[in-house]
Parts: structure tokens; sequence; C-alpha cells
């Protein structure tokens, strides 16, 4: 099987063009890769942003937006 590793503006290509987020990308193609469900998946995801989320990395991450692009 091949293997990529598209950049950011790629993967929001590839979303636009299958009329999907590109969230949904990386989810299928980690779905498919780790061989999980997606309730697990769904799961491990809420779990990794709450805890970005306590440890006050998204504000963080916020601050170094201007207009939704990085400064």
């Amino acid at each position: 099987h091949g293997r990529s590793s598209p950049t950011l503006d790629k993967l929001q290509d590839l979303s636009e063009a299958y009329g999907a987020s590109p969230l949904l990308l990386v989810g299928a193609a980690t779905l498919i890769q780790q061989g999980t469900t997606v309730d697990a998946l769904v799961e491990r995801f809420a779990e990794q942003m709450r805890e970005l989320d306590a440890a006050g990395t998204l504000v963080a991450a916020r601050a170094e937006l201007n207009d939704n692009r990085l400064r």
C-alpha cells in the first residue's frame, strides 16, 4: 500500500474536493490504519482535545492566529 504525507494545504485541497472536513479525512485514514472503531476513535480524539484544553494549549494556539492564519 502507498504511503504519503500530505501538507496541510494539500489536505485542505483534498477535503474540498471530497466535500469533507480535513478532520474527517485524517480520522478515516487513522481508523483504517489502526483498525479501530469509530466510537473508539471519537473517544480518543475527545479525550486528547480535553487534555489540550485543560493544559491551556488551545488558548495559546488561538493567540497565535490572526484571522484564522498563523501570524
